[in-house]
């Protein structure tokens, strides 16, 4: 078979977009030679953490010249999710896996974008730009670890990347999701399944293997983990891992489509599986005495299509299967599949996990959604909100034109009725801002308390109108002069009650402010202050403006002296004398903490005075400054890219005035970027020689900014008419324009952010 991924993230996004449902095309007679190599089903978690295989995808055979988006749905325990025909993300009931995670009994859309490909038992999901995402608390985050690759398939705790190679996280590994794991050497896995307390994955010959604890055979390799020591009263030892690497599952079918595990009463796990002749098998230890530890036919039809089973710690799960010509099935007792309803346009179907009663979501060819069984807590949210028997219409046939309506008219009337935007910070993969109604908004990946989370869009910071000031995206000021620490957006922190500070930089673990009486106090590294209690820094009460620099720090006073003290590894402070005694390598890290200019130093030579001053580290050893003169001349000193080389005064960058602002970024494996500004409103930014080269050909920027990251950076930058513009990196939505799609030029953000 062609590997359906291949070689760009282009291509795989478009393959994904062919994935979502099961096409009526592809169903056939059971006659494996005109069956598609396979048409997989999502599915159900065993309440665990476990999940079922994805429901209704199909593996392209060559590139599609036009992706056709199709719905999707996806079940796990006490949760529905489902990705409409648009390509929005919905869920109800529990939405997240949290223990304290609140349910929610009606259908919620789940962030802005309408590029949802894949959702796995309710909490992985997949975009089309083969990113991978967690549901926690109603609210998808994407994982760190994965960024910068491209994943064709995720379901529970694995993920398939685009080159072929399968990848773990969470139990026998030691790792949590965002740490993950290589499982073995091979590129040619398609798909993958979480099972219970165990995994299966296909692939791209068709063949099935399993690994994980096999304490009832439900691997299906011939052998059984579990010594019978135990009895139905007794707890099992869930966490043994009876086989270590993926084993192949022989006999049963040469080749599998479909694989689903299920966890009954605790103690009685056995797996369901389509084969690609359209047969049917089973494995492991039922309710009803059966015990196989290899695969054993279910009967002797063939046409089946696709399986999804789910989990029920006390109670009886839910199998549900479709065949080839649209029929709907559920495994009774005794493993005898009894059809549902009479109907032949079902293409996939997925059934969900629950500690007693468990439910299945349905979708049919003419994309409608429809559920039966438990709806204890609005699992699959319909008009009474009652459990049924049989399966009802839930949502709205996956049209949700209106609701997508509204959005657009929302974001319309932001841009109509704007808030003009007053100032703005950025720092880490993140972007901060402040509205001239002075609401504080912030974007891209953020913390909340102690959990990341990515936001592509603005989102409030508080509910106060007096905000004055935001420093890195995390150091704000308010109008009464307190200041704030964004570390969690969410809940802001204030440092130093009972003072008036008008100017701040850095962040919560290491930065500078000025009070009111022009007095200067400093937190952070090496100097025996913290956020809330920080401490002063000599005993002049002249300063009027800092900026926390790269281990280093910088302020100027009242007559525009400019003043350095900290690390000088560099020279990066300009005071003429180096810190660093050179016996540091380019392969070995110099001790960034050594702080060799206790007090602040005036700079000497270049400007009179100073305006405006910033510091930039680019690959760890680099580290330079640039200021702009009182005058508008523009200056450079520290690290020309060579350790312990470069300038320890001010050097003259060109010999033209006008400059305005500066500021740097920081990029610990890359380039950093430094943004300019000039009294004629021009925006520039310096290159790879540190030469200014001109952004654009506009004449109405006022304020820039430019951030850090570990390998490529962002920079904001503000117009005079109020509107916000971004460009660089937008890996983790920095941007606040909606997407993750990165830009060499200036893309707007949408005014005033969502409320």
């Amino acid at each position: 078979m062609k590997r359906a991924f291949g070689k760009t993230p282009a291509v795989a996004a478009a393959l994904i977009l062919t994935m979502i449902p099961v096409l009526a095309g592809c169903r056939d007679d059971g006659d494996p030679a005109a069956r598609p190599e396979a048409a997989l089903t999502e599915a159900a978690d065993p309440g665990i953490e476990a999940a079922d295989l994805a429901a209704g995808e199909t593996v392209a055979e060559d590139e599609p010249a036009e992706a056709e988006r199709r719905a999707f749905i996806s079940a796990g325990s006490y949760r529905t999710a489902v990705i409409a025909a648009d390509g929005s993300l919905w869920a109800t009931g529990v939405l997240g896996n949290a223990w304290d995670t609140p349910s929610i009994d009606r259908f919620v859309r789940i962030g802005d974008e309408y590029d949802w490909a894949l959702v796995s038992h309710g909490l992985i999901a997949l975009r089309t730009d083969g990113s991978i995402w967690e549901l926690r608390r109603g609210s998808l985050e994407q994982i760190p670890a994965t960024v910068g690759h491209v994943w064709i398939h995720a379901d529970g705790g694995f993920a398939v990347r685009e080159d072929g190679s399968l990848w773990q996280w969470g139990h026998a590994t030691g790792n949590a999701f965002s740490d993950l794991v290589r499982v073995g050497t091979r590129t040619d896995w398609v798909r993958v399944h979480h099972g219970a307390w165990g995994a299966f994955a296909i692939d791209e010959a068709g063949a099935l293997w399993a690994w994980g604890s096999n304490h009832f055979g439900q691997l299906g390799v011939g052998t059984q983990g579990w010594d019978g020591r135990y009895s139905d009263q007794e707890e099992i030892p869930s966490m043994i891992f009876s086989v270590a690497e993926p084993t192949r599952v022989e006999g049963g079918a040469d080749r599998w489509v479909s694989v689903s595990t299920i966890l009954m009463y605790r103690h009685h796990v056995s797996t369901v599986a389509v084969g690609a002749d359209g047969s049917l098998w089973r494995w492991g230890s039922n309710f009803w005495g059966a015990h196989n530890i290899s695969p054993a036919r279910v009967g002797t039809e063939y046409g089946w299509a696709t399986v999804s089973s789910g989990s029920a710690f006390w109670g009886s799960p839910r199998t549900v299967m479709t065949k080839t010509d649209g029929s709907l099935w559920e495994l009774g007792a005794h493993d005898i599949p009894v059809r549902v309803g009479s109907g032949n346009d079902w293409v996939a179907a997925v059934a969900g996990g629950g500690e007693h009663g468990t439910h299945a979501i349905a979708l049919k060819a003419d994309g409608t959604f429809w559920a039966w069984g438990n709806n204890a807590v609005g699992q699959f949210r319909n008009v009474t909100s009652e459990s049924s028997d049989a399966p009802v219409r839930i949502m709205e046939g996956g049209d949700f034109s209106a609701e997508r309506a509204r959005i657009e008219a929302k974001i319309a009337e932001e841009y109509a009725n704007r808030k003009r935007w007053a100032a703005v910070s950025a720092g880490n993969l993140r972007t901060a801002a402040i509205t001239t109604d002075g609401s504080l908004w912030a974007w891209g990946r953020l913390d909340d308390n102690g959990r990341t989370s990515i936001h592509t869009r603005p989102v409030r910071v508080g509910e106060e109108y007096d905000w004055a000031f935001v420093s890195n995206g995390l150091i704000a000021l308010r109008a009464d002069g307190s200041m704030w620490g964004l570390d969690a957006p969410s809940v802001p922190v204030q440092s130093a009650t009972g003072h008036v500070w008008i100017h701040a930089d850095g962040t919560p673990s290491n930065g500078l402010a000025v009070r009111a009486d022009g007095a200067l106090w400093q937190w952070g590294h090496g100097t025996g202050g913290t956020f809330p209690d920080p401490v002063r820094v000599g005993a002049r009460s002249d300063w009027a403006g800092v900026h926390q620099g790269a281990n280093g720090a910088f302020a100027i006073d009242e007559d525009g002296g400019l003043w350095a003290w900290g690390s000088n590894q560099f020279g990066q402070l300009g005071i003429g004398a180096q810190g660093w005694d050179g016996s540091y390598g380019g392969g070995e890290s110099p001790p960034w903490m050594i702080f060799n200019a206790a007090e602040p130093t005036r700079v000497e030579g270049g400007a009179d005075g100073w305006v405006s001053v910033s510091t930039r580290t680019s690959d760890r050893f680099y580290v330079s400054t640039v200021a702009v003169g009182a005058d508008g001349s523009l200056w450079r000193w520290g690290s020309d890219g060579q350790p312990g080389v470069g300038n320890l005064s001010p050097v003259r960058v060109g010999t033209g005035y006008g400059w305005a602002t500066v500021a740097s970024g920081s990029a610990s494996r890359g380039s950093p970027r430094t943004i300019l500004t000039k009294t004629d409103g021009s925006l520039w930014e310096m290159d790879g020689q540190y030469l200014p080269v001109r952004v654009g050909s506009d004449y109405d920027w006022i304020a820039a900014a430019a951030s850090g990251g570990e390998r490529e950076t962002h920079a904001v930058a503000l117009k005079a008419d109020g509107s916000l513009w971004a460009w660089g990196n937008n890996v983790m939505g920095q941007f606040g324009d909606g997407t993750r799609v990165s830009s060499d030029v200036p893309v707007q953000i949408i005014s005033g952010g969502d409320e």
